[in-house]
């Protein structure tokens, strides 16, 4: 080989050395697929919640008969939160709109305007779960809230508590989605069966004087208010509705009973064409006689500073009761024959009066009846027999008109003076008006299905100026 071949040769194997080198580490080289050192990405900084977790919640209290007096703050009354709506419905007044409720009132710190605050509420043994929104508005700026806090009550279970028992409630507070609070109080939740008549405000107590300023500004025409020179009083006597029972199955055998021991062939009330006579015997004589046969006795069963109702049923299967129970049955009897009778509220009693047509139902006789007279004489149960002999039947005829009529003619009369007076110690309602926005508890049975319509359910500020007052106060202290 010549020399310069032999140069060529080794340059052309130098060449193809440095295409293969090449072709090894192009990629690294020529792509930059060398691995790269780590590098920390810098962690963006956690935002504090604006709502820390906390004591958000001052207090949640109950609004049962009115909410003013502060004692009941923490009682509940299922006799009041099932007839609150149908008393709404019924009176339609400031007043009622005002301070009559079955919802709770919540005392919060003030979360800023534009928070949404929601709420959960737990299940009870009085009422079901249930999530409600609720956003501060731009007006909202002190440093607390005061709201209603609608409850999704069991109704039912309601309608069957018999018993005082204290009732756990628990709720969950959420700000904008986040859980600031989980909140739990206990109410002492009283028996169905507690009713109170009238409440009280003396006017030379100092505590009362703002809360009597607050209420006088309302018309007393708009709802049952009245006042003398010692008191205002707020009567409660639509809250009674619900133990009214016109359909209680037990007056049916009671109808029976009369006619099959022969004291009235039948029974016609107003179906007898406006007759008097048709009306007392199928209401009052009718039903003296029967509280004679049964031989029910005058008691009373209390309920603390309440007053506890026995209805119609319980008043002849138990043969006992008081006035006012008395007086309820009486009504529930008449109204279940389509009769209108008054419950009558006469100083430390109740009695009561049938309403009888007359002039064609332009006017109308006012018929006195005290079925508690009935209940502390003793009677001979051999004079009601049955069927009861003619001369048994005469000599209840008798005693009816010489004593029971007698007597409860002369005591209306005495009350008259009371009533045309004005004094708070007397008070007349007629149920039979309130009768389609108020059904009767039915007691034993269920009457939910056919309970007044509730308002839709939500959260709002309370715009009751009293409550408000006695709220922020009360969170001062």
């Amino acid at each position: 080989m010549k020399p310069n071949s032999v140069k060529s040769y080794i340059v052309q194997l130098l060449a193809l050395a440095v295409m293969v080198f090449s072709a090894g580490c192009g990629d690294d080289v020529t792509n930059n697929y060398y691995e790269q050192p780590e590098t920390e990405t810098p962690e963006e900084p956690v935002a504090e919640p604006e709502h820390q977790p906390g004591k958000w919640i001052d207090d949640i209290i109950s609004r049962c008969y009115y909410g003013l007096d502060t004692s009941y703050n923490h009682s509940l009354f299922p006799g009041w939160i099932l007839q609150a709506n149908g008393v709404k419905n019924f009176a339609n007044t400031h007043f009622v709109d005002d301070f009559i409720t079955e919802d709770l009132q919540i005392k919060l710190q003030n979360p800023g305007v534009g928070t949404r605050i929601t709420i959960i509420a737990d299940d009870s043994d009085i009422s079901k779960s249930s999530s409600m929104d609720y956003i501060v508005p731009a007006d909202e700026t002190g440093d607390k809230l005061v709201l209603d806090l609608p409850v999704n009550w069991d109704y039912e279970t309601l309608l069957g508590w018999h018993n005082d028992r204290m009732v756990k409630m628990s709720w969950t507070l959420l700000f904008d989605g986040q859980k600031v609070e989980s909140y739990n109080t206990t109410f002492n939740c009283r028996s169905l069966r507690c009713y109170f008549r009238t409440l009280n405000f003396r006017k030379d107590i100092e505590g009362n004087k703002n809360i009597i300023n607050q209420i006088r500004q309302y018309d007393f025409e708009d709802y049952l208010i009245s006042e003398d020179d010692e008191y205002i009083q707020i009567s409660n006597i639509p809250f009674i509705m619900g133990y009214i029972d016109e359909n209680s199955p037990i007056i049916e055998q009671l109808k029976r009973k009369v006619i099959d021991d022969g004291l009235l062939t039948y029974l016609p009330s107003w179906g007898g064409g406006g007759n008097r006579d048709d009306y007392i015997n199928c209401s009052s004589y009718a039903f003296a006689y029967l509280m004679l046969k049964n031989n029910i006795r005058y008691t009373i069963h209390h309920a603390n500073e309440f007053q506890y109702v026995r209805t119609i049923d319980e008043i002849f299967k138990d043969k006992q009761g008081y006035c006012m129970e008395f007086a309820i049955a009486f009504a529930s009897w008449c109204m279940n024959q389509g009769i209108k009778c008054t419950l009558e509220s006469v100083p430390g009693h109740m009695v009561n009066r049938v309403i009888i047509p007359i002039n064609g139902g332009q006017s109308s006789e006012l018929y006195p009846v005290d079925m508690t007279l009935l209940s502390t004489i003793d009677t001979d149960p051999s004079s009601f027999e049955e069927p009861l002999s003619e001369e048994n039947k005469e000599n209840f005829n008798n005693f009816y008109n010489a004593y029971f009529v007698y007597k409860s003619v002369n005591d209306n009369a005495n009350y008259e003076e009371g009533r045309q007076s004005g004094s708070l110690d007397y008070e007349t309602f007629n149920p039979s008006i309130l009768r389609p926005f108020l059904p009767s508890f039915n007691i034993g049975k269920s009457y939910v299905n056919s309970r007044t319509t509730a308002p839709v359910k939500k959260i709002k500020a309370v715009t009751n100026k009293l409550w408000k007052e006695m709220a922020l106060k009360d969170i001062e202290k």
